[in-house]
């Protein structure tokens, strides 16, 4: 099993990426056959979208062409996307204009929000509402929520509190939702019909 974490934050080493490397722990722990990569906004931002996008210029085909290997071998994603001024990152909002349906259509995706207060829950609505028409990808019912993110999964060091247990327990049923929505959609994620390019945009 192939994943794919998104860190959306635009700052260097962001809770949103401490999060991301502790998801990747969790999914490497407990299915030791599965491949788990990172992608960070905040030490590899993407330009912003422009039109020659489109046409397949040599620098942005040097610039995208590793992250789409990504995620065409990916069979489940995750994005994490800190919460700024109550809207998901501007950076995270560009990512999504780049992948198409033959990246990451038909593939399930868990969308993790994190938040330094008791918020997180607008980036939730924002990515479930407008981050998914073109390129297909299915969020999954279930999402999480990570408040005050400094206080919790700060590794061996932290002397665990009932957040960093409660947490902890809803990521490991939240990722084996995701593994078990990844199984049962492999065949929508091979689908030609699905893929099909009269009808590959939505409405």
């Amino acid at each position: 099993m192939n994943y794919v974490i998104i860190c959306g934050s635009q700052r260097l080493n962001s809770q949103s990426l401490k999060v991301s490397k502790y998801l990747k722990q969790q999914i490497e722990l407990k299915n030791t056959q599965s491949k788990v990569d990172i992608v960070d906004l905040g030490t590899n931002p993407l330009p912003l979208w422009d039109e020659d996008f489109w046409k397949g210029t040599p620098a942005w085909k040097n610039v995208w062409n590793p992250i789409s290997k990504l995620l065409k071998e990916a069979n489940a994603l995750i994005i994490v996307s800190p919460e700024y001024a109550g809207m998901v990152p501007g950076g995270l909002k560009n990512f999504f204009l780049f992948p198409s349906i033959n990246e990451i259509g038909h593939k399930p995706a868990l969308i993790v929000a994190v938040s330094a207060g008791l918020g997180g829950s607008y980036p939730v609505s924002e990515l479930r509402t407008s981050s998914y028409k073109n390129n297909k990808l299915c969020y999954i019912p279930d999402h999480l929520i990570i408040r005050k993110v400094n206080d919790i999964l700060n590794g061996e060091d932290q002397v665990e509190n009932d957040s960093d247990t409660y947490y902890k327990e809803r990521i490991d049923f939240s990722l084996t939702s995701l593994k078990l929505y990844a199984e049962a959609m492999k065949p929508l994620m091979e689908s030609e019909f699905l893929k099909e390019k009269k009808f590959k945009n939505g409405m």
